[in-house]
């Protein structure tokens, strides 16, 4: 065979073989690929997945921020605006409350951001203030409109203690109270008193109306006016254009609203555990010396005169609440834990 044609044949071959090395190769290649390519589709998926989670979380999360500022304002009673950042385990959130009356009578603006990761989602909703869960000042067994500085003792373990809208300092050693002071500011006390809650929310004092206490009045005395016994067991609002002195026991539910001072110059208790009293005035109150008082005495002026004059050795069973309060040696100032806000409207009490 000629030389030429066995070389064209090893040539043909040696092609074949090299043919079959590079689709290997392509083929190889191309597989790597695919499988990077797959690799990559599911790295993908699982990151885009995770991504999801997290804006899922961080939106679970600003719904709970807007949970906890409206309950922050309407059923603790914090002022708005308010503004709170709050960090848990899996995250966090920045909640802000704001007035939106002037746009939509009666409701608040809530904004909450939610982080979760790197990821944030932000909720606004617009909700109705829940005033029925707004704070009185009649839920305390002492309750001022203003800083409290006491340096006598004061004992109260029932209900709700003290609470103030400015500082509180009780510097006396004989202080036991185990029922709570709240304080818009700061709070000094000696003795034993607990649990403290300083920079708290105001209180709102609600203003005395009355022309409308005048339109609902069961009776009314014209002139200074002496009460040694009330009995109205359905209940009676009665109002004296002028100054009023009472004592005695009542029985039902009984509001008396004056227009003078009021004092009570003896024991004022309730003839049964289903009645209650409350003494109103924008005046003065006065509570006798060695005395017992059980009911709310509410003394508030839209001026903030309104002025409430302990005398020494009483106890009081119910609230005292007025713009100054004033106390002459120890006073056992207990809360009733029976008087509902349910109680309180039936009354007809400021605010209610």
């Amino acid at each position: 065979m000629p030389m030429g044609s066995k070389n064209r044949g090893g040539l043909i071959g040696g092609g074949r073989d090299g043919v079959a090395y590079v689709l290997a190769i392509v083929t190889l290649l191309v597989g790597t690929i695919l499988v990077l390519a797959l690799m990559r589709s599911s790295v993908s998926h699982f990151m885009n997945q995770a991504l999801l989670d997290d804006k899922q979380a961080a939106r679970n999360m600003a719904w709970a921020g807007i949970d906890y500022g409206y309950w922050k304002v309407a059923h603790q009673g914090q002022a708005v605006p308010y503004s709170t950042n709050v960090t848990l385990n899996t995250g966090s959130f920045q909640t802000s409350v704001v007035d939106d009356g002037a746009r939509v009578a009666g409701t608040v603006k809530i904004t909450s951001t939610g982080t979760v990761g790197s990821c944030q989602e932000t909720v606004i909703r617009v909700m109705e203030a829940d005033t029925e869960s707004t704070v009185l000042p009649y839920e305390y067994a002492w309750c001022e409109n203003g800083p409290v500085s006491s340096s006598d003792g004061i004992l109260s373990s029932v209900g709700q203690g003290m609470r103030a809208n400015g500082a509180v300092s009780l510097t006396s050693t004989g202080n036991a109270i185990t029922n709570g002071v709240w304080s818009t500011g700061t709070i000094t006390t000696r003795g034993s008193v607990s649990p403290q809650y300083p920079n708290s929310a105001p209180v709102v004092f609600p203003a005395i109306d009355y022309a409308y206490y005048d339109s609902i009045a069961t009776r009314t005395y014209m002139g200074n006016t002496t009460i040694t016994s009330l009995d109205y067991p359905a209940g009676a609002v009665i109002v004296v254009h002028g100054d009023l002195s009472i004592k005695g026991t009542y029985n039902g539910l009984c509001t008396v609203v004056a227009t003078g001072t009021i004092t009570t110059t003896g024991n004022l208790q309730k003839a049964t555990g289903s009645s209650y009293l409350a003494l109103i005035t924008s005046q003065k109150i006065t509570i006798a010396q060695n005395s017992t008082v059980e009911g709310i005495v509410y003394c508030h002026d839209a001026t903030g005169t309104g002025a409430l004059d302990v005398k020494q050795h009483v106890i009081t069973s119910g609230s005292l609440a007025a713009d100054d309060i004033s106390q002459k040696q120890t006073l056992t100032a207990e809360g009733d834990s029976s008087l509902t806000r349910d109680i309180m409207t039936q009354m007809h009490l400021p605010g209610t």
